[in-house]
């Protein structure tokens, strides 16, 4: 779920204890269909296709780690489902004793994540004091993924929002990349994180970590006059882009010539429909208006 933000800093973290990470594959329809079979229909998409990578590494793996996302920074908290992504592998599972977590809670301080900390190094026979030490060097502070702004030049770039898992899983987004190979794309990774949290609209507290990244990238994006257009990728069944998309398309409607699709994607796989509204999305391009937020 994290792993397209937080992937190399935990596989530097493991590989700094001596650990051999393994990876999985890329997502395919096998992985799919296994999340589909061992995960409650209630859950979202990305948990399902989550949920088929905790069953491909089941055989490779002395262990499958899935970090305990609570919140990562002051006041701001992760989906409820991240809260108990170990706990949901462990009962599809029937609790195998493979799985293994660190809690990120930092809006409560370090004490639930000294305390997994401590619960993991004697799962792997690692040093905890080495751990500790390792993870305060390796993951802290590198959590919250800040970046350099891209430069916007000029270019003609189209804006994707939604969770990283979908902006950067082809599989799931069905190679929206090459489908836009014409335009030079830009997604909330592209932002800093302190302009991000400049730029959230409504200013209140979101609560969620994810509501700042994107809505603050979004209305960051709106007012780079050559990014000419945005595509919200989002999943059915998902509570926190039910109210993301809702404050998006509520500011839109005083810009109604700017072009913005919105695609909800489900395990469904055909590509027929999801083509045609990318299609339809890009002739809409040449009448983009400037946005000022």
């Amino acid at each position: 779920m994290m792993f397209y933000e937080h992937g190399e800093i935990w596989g530097n973290f493991f590989k700094s204890l001596g650990c051999r990470v393994v990876v999985s594959e890329y997502t395919n329809k096998k992985i799919l269909d296994n999340g589909i079979k061992n995960c409650n229909n209630e859950n979202c998409l990305p948990v399902k296709v989550l949920m088929g990578h905790v069953m491909e590494l089941m055989k490779k793996s002395d262990f499958i780690f899935i970090p305990r996302y609570t919140s990562t920074n002051k006041l701001e908290f992760s989906c409820p489902k991240f809260c108990g992504l170990p706990d949901m592998a462990r009962i599809n599972l029937k609790n195998e004793p493979k799985i293994i977590e660190i809690d990120i809670d930092f809006n409560n301080g370090m004490r639930k994540t000294l305390e997994s900390l401590r619960k993991l190094s004697q799962k792997i026979n690692v040093d905890y004091n080495k751990a500790v030490k390792i993870f305060l060097n390796t993951v802290k502070n590198n959590l919250k993924n800040d970046s350099l702004k891209t430069a916007i030049c000029n270019k003609n770039y189209i804006a994707i929002l939604g969770h990283p898992y979908l902006i950067y899983d082809e599989f799931l987004n069905m190679n929206i990349r090459k489908k836009l190979s014409s335009f030079d794309i830009v997604t909330p990774k592209d932002v800093p994180f302190a302009i991000k949290r400049e730029n959230i609209y409504p200013k209140q507290n979101f609560f969620y970590a994810v509501g700042y990244d994107i809505l603050g990238s979004a209305f960051a994006f709106m007012n780079e006059p050559n990014v000419k257009g945005i595509i919200y990728l989002s999943t059915f069944s998902c509570g926190v882009d039910s109210i993301l998309t809702e404050y998006l398309e509520r500011y839109l409607k005083k810009y109604p010539s700017y072009p913005y699709l919105k695609i909800t994607l489900d395990e469904h796989t055909g590509e027929a429909g999801f083509d045609t509204r990318l299609e339809a999305f890009i002739d809409m391009i040449g009448d983009t208006k400037e946005v000022s937020v």
